[in-house]
């Protein structure tokens, strides 16, 4: 049986997986001995770096590029892992987003249409390609995002979408379940990647530093520690964890605005 820390031969599919999140969880399958199957959409060059550095652990890493609004391109990544002789799928890692950053009332039919095809139907559609490859004690794990639980500026329109990811995967976990494949997903908080920079631009520091003030350690979410909770939800030790997205976030969803440690002043 696989223990926590024991991944070796087995095979994991990571969308959005050569930065972030995405690539501090495939570290952590590498360093479990697993065999990585990473996407990205274009950066090749830094595609190109994190396959490099995880084939330097030791472990079998193939890389490829693929537009998940793309209405062929489930096909395409099956047909990619046809040819690298994978015939058996354990984990999935569903970790792909995009959108337009604006108000809710400046959204346009396209900012829907690419937000939703690839947070929603690219789940659903790699779902249907890749489930056939998986066996018993095989896992998806999505990951959605904290505009889910707290109001962020500008990502209505994800948060919408990360939302319907999040209930998609209480019901795959229903329907795959009985066929022993286990579902469910990580939220995480702020995380400081090269994406948040650029997301953020100018406001980066600020937003940064007060969500670090709204945590219980007061510092910057480990990116490690939230790829160490997927790898976690992949073994067997999560075998009773079935449709929860746990929300990983050093309890900043759960702060008040007023610091806990205050003592106010009782009324005369």
């Amino acid at each position: 049986m696989t223990s926590l820390n024991d991944f070796r031969g087995q095979n994991v599919v990571i969308t959005g997986g050569t930065k972030g999140l995405g690539l501090a969880t495939a570290r952590r399958f590498a360093k479990a001995g697993a065999n990585l199957f990473l996407l990205y959409r274009s950066d090749h060059a830094v595609a190109s770096a994190a396959q490099a550095e995880l084939r330097d652990l030791g472990v079998r890493c193939e890389i490829f590029a693929c537009d998940l609004t793309q209405p062929n391109s489930a096909k395409v990544i099956t047909q990619f892992l046809e040819s690298k002789k994978i015939a058996v799928l354990h984990h999935f890692i569903f970790n792909a987003a995009a959108t337009a950053f604006k108000p809710l009332l400046q959204i346009e039919h396209h900012h829907f249409l690419k937000t939703f095809h690839l947070s929603v139907w690219g789940l659903l559609n790699l779902c249907k390609e890749l489930t056939p490859l998986m066996m018993a004690g095989s896992t998806i794990i999505t990951i959605s995002g904290m505009d889910t639980v707290q109001v962020v500026p500008g990502h209505g329109l994800l948060a919408a979408a990360k939302a319907a990811v999040e209930e998609l995967t209480i019901y795959l976990a229903h329907e795959l379940g009985p066929k022993g494949i286990r579902v469910n997903g990580v939220n995480p908080g702020f995380l400081e990647t090269e994406s948040t920079r650029i997301m953020m631009g100018e406001l980066f520091a600020q937003v940064a530093d007060g969500y670090r003030q709204g945590t219980l350690r007061a510092k910057p979410l480990d990116l490690d520690l939230v790829a160490a909770t997927v790898l976690f939800l992949a073994s067997p030790a999560a075998g009773l964890i079935a449709g929860q997205t746990l929300i990983v976030d050093d309890g900043f969803a759960q702060r008040l605005s007023v610091p806990t440690s205050t003592n106010p002043t009782p009324p005369n």
